[in-house]
């Protein structure tokens, strides 16, 4: 019979402790646990995956979709700055032709002025004559050329004229037409030396009447040289010129020296660049120009 403590010991080499078996299941179901994170991880992965690959899909096509829109629009901007570089171009080449026909527009306007102030170089306006139903305006001019000691020259025609409605001036004008510009001349000469030597000036009391009111004797002008004139005369009252007159049918700035105007542009010029200097010269007298001239700056307040 075995004894108790043999018994102990073969009991004890045939049997697993319970804490050994505790451990084995544990590290079993942790290695389980473990698979199924993994496998569950794996899954979250892959559809993360999926799903980031199917946004950047969306956004790559978005993107796509922007590229194109930009090309066509970029395809449109270049389209359009050739039409409009080409546009550009015609717009030149008619600035260029506007310019050329401007100015040879100017040259006809110029030329019709020329041509028609050649056709009234021999023509007078009297100012200042009071009218009468009963005048003779043959022996009143005859008159005035008597009182300027020049001999009446030969009338082609001679009228009264009536004033703008505008006019502040009753009587109208005397339109004189003379035989040649010659003759004008020659009694503007005769008017100046009267003006000059005597100290004379041509009046109402030279040709019969009770007045000592002074008679005017311009050239007749065109209305293109009339309108420079009366520009001209305005300019002179804010003294930006010492003298304004007319010698054969043009008007003439007087600074330092007689200056021909012929159009409104260089009238302007003229203003602008006196603009820019002394003020201080001397007043120039300009009685001997008016010897062939036919207007003194207070004479017309019509044409």
């Amino acid at each position: 019979m075995a004894s108790p403590a043999t018994k102990r010991a073969r009991d004890s080499g045939s049997e697993t402790p319970k804490s050994c078996r505790s451990f084995t299941s544990l590290t079993a179901m942790l290695d389980q646990r473990f698979a199924e994170q993994t496998k569950n991880l794996e899954g979250m992965l892959r559809t993360s995956n999926d799903e980031l690959i199917r946004s950047m899909s969306k956004q790559f096509e978005s993107l796509r979709q922007e590229f194109g829109l930009l090309s066509e629009r970029v395809n449109h901007l270049e389209a359009t700055v050739r039409v409009i570089e080409i546009a550009d171009s015609d717009l030149n080449t008619v600035k260029d032709e506007l310019t050329a026909v401007k100015a040879e527009l100017q040259n006809l306007k110029d030329a019709a002025n020329k041509n028609e102030n050649l056709s009234i170089a021999s023509e007078l306006r009297i100012h200042g004559v009071p009218a009468d139903e009963q005048e003779n305006l043959t022996n009143l001019f005859n008159k005035i050329c008597t009182a300027a000691n020049a001999p009446p020259p030969i009338i082609k025609s001679i009228k009264r004229l009536k004033n703008s409605n505008n006019s502040t001036v009753v009587d109208g004008p005397i339109h004189v037409k003379l035989s040649s510009p010659r003759a004008k001349k020659s009694l503007l000469r005769s008017i100046a030396v009267l003006r000059r030597d005597k100290k004379t000036e041509l009046a109402l009391n030279h040709i019969g009447f009770e007045s000592n009111t002074r008679i005017y004797i311009n050239e007749q002008l065109t209305k293109h040289n009339y309108s420079i004139l009366k520009a001209a005369v305005k300019m002179k009252k804010q003294n930006k010129f010492h003298a304004v007159f007319t010698r054969n049918g043009i008007c003439q700035v007087n600074t330092d020296n007689a200056i021909s105007v012929n159009s409104m542009q260089q009238l302007l010029a003229l203003s602008r660049s006196l603009n820019n200097q002394s003020r201080n010269a001397a007043t120039v007298d300009i009685a001997n120009d008016v010897a062939t001239d036919g207007f003194r700056d207070s004479a017309t307040t019509s044409n």
